[in-house]
C-alpha cells in the first residue's frame, strides 16, 4: 500500500472514530478488564472485518512477560473498504 493511501485512510479513520458514540462503553469495559488483572490477554472483535478478532494485551499482568507471538498471517486487504470510509 501507498503511503498516500495509508495517510488518507487514517484521515479518514480517524474522522469516523471522533464520530462513534459507543467508544467510551467499550473504553469503560477495556479498563475494567485492565483493572481487574484477571487475563494477559482480551480477545475483541474487529471494528472494521466481520468474523474477525484483535487481541488486547495487559502489560500489568503478572503473565504479560511470558506471552509470545503465535504464526502470523498475511491479511488480504480489501480495497472497498476504503470506500465505507468514503474513499475512491
Amino acid at each position: 500500500m501507498s503511503a498516500r493511501f495509508w495517510t488518507e485512510w487514517r484521515r479518514r479513520s480517524s474522522r469516523w472514530l471522533r464520530r462513534a458514540k459507543p467508544l467510551s462503553a467499550h473504553r469503560k469495559i477495556g479498563d475494567r478488564w485492565l483493572d481487574s488483572l484477571q487475563s494477559a490477554v482480551l480477545r475483541v472483535p474487529s471494528a472494521f472485518v466481520i468474523g474477525e478478532v484483535g487481541y488486547n494485551l495487559s502489560p500489568a499482568h503478572g503473565s504479560a512477560c511470558r506471552l509470545e507471538t503465535g504464526r502470523i498471517e498475511d491479511f488480504r486487504y480489501d480495497s472497498r473498504t476504503l470506500k465505507a470510509f468514503g474513499g475512491r
